[in-house]
């Protein structure tokens, strides 16, 4: 199977139709998640109502408080490969009604920028242009450090 068959056979197992991945303009975004899926060093966070997956490098993910409590009760599962990354879903009992589907999908373009290394009550504190750029909601609920 070619690398883009792949990627919309993955899409399809994992009920989801917006994969949301760190990339240059210059890389090929199917070769890209292709390299994450088999990454065991990536994250991946399935937003089971909203139907995107958001790939992390586990550094960032160990930034969320509720994903390093899932790896550490070991929660989560792979995709039958030793060397596949780990995907964590959030189940559709969870209340993402506050979550913003259109920032969440610029993940890496919009909001990390304004995110990393900062706190959650720094970047509470930020300038209101800046946080219309932030899903706080999102960030709050997933014990953002």
């Amino acid at each position: 199977m070619d690398i883009i068959g792949y990627y919309y056979k993955k899409k399809h197992q994992l009920h989801i139709s917006t994969i949301v991945l760190e990339e240059s303009v210059k890389e090929n975004h199917y070769q890209n998640c292709y390299n994450a899926f088999y990454n065991p060093h990536m994250c991946l966070l399935i937003i089971q109502n909203m139907c995107i997956g958001i790939f992390m490098p586990m550094h960032l993910a160990n930034k969320f408080g509720y994903i390093n409590m899932i790896l550490e009760k070991k929660e989560y599962y792979t995709l039958n490969q030793k060397t596949s990354c780990i995907v964590i879903t959030i189940s559709e009992k969870w209340d993402t009604s506050k979550w913003s589907y259109t920032l969440l999908s610029e993940f890496y373009t919009k909001m990390l920028v304004y995110i990393s290394d900062n706190t959650i009550e720094q970047i509470k504190k930020d300038d209101d242009w800046k946080l219309q750029y932030i899903d706080l909601a999102f960030l709050e609920a997933l014990c953002y450090q």
